[in-house]
């Protein structure tokens, strides 16, 4: 409430580094119960799982094989691009 749309996107970016469980149903929970728009929901989830993306790639990179780090890259770039694109397209 006090850092507004901005602070739900923090978090949601810094909680799906560990995990998306928790910010997905804390957003739709706000927003099933009309304390935040369904867009901003949508904006702090695919945030979150982007986060969350990004984290899992980054540990395949560290500790996978150079061939699957570069599939790795690719796959992401790929599956965040559409997240982002059709989320923004809202």
């Amino acid at each position: 409430a006090v850092f507004g749309s901005t602070g739900i996107y923090f978090v949601s970016i810094l909680t799906g580094f560990a995990d998306v469980d928790p910010i997905i149903i804390s957003l739709t929970t706000l927003a099933a119960a009309g304390e935040i728009t369904t867009t901003l929901a949508v904006t702090g989830i695919t945030l979150a799982v982007a986060s969350n993306t990004i984290a899992k790639a980054s540990i395949a990179y560290l500790f996978g094989a150079k061939e699957f780090a570069k599939k790795i890259i690719v796959c992401t770039g790929i599956i965040l691009a559409v997240g982002l694109l059709s989320t923004f397209l809202l």
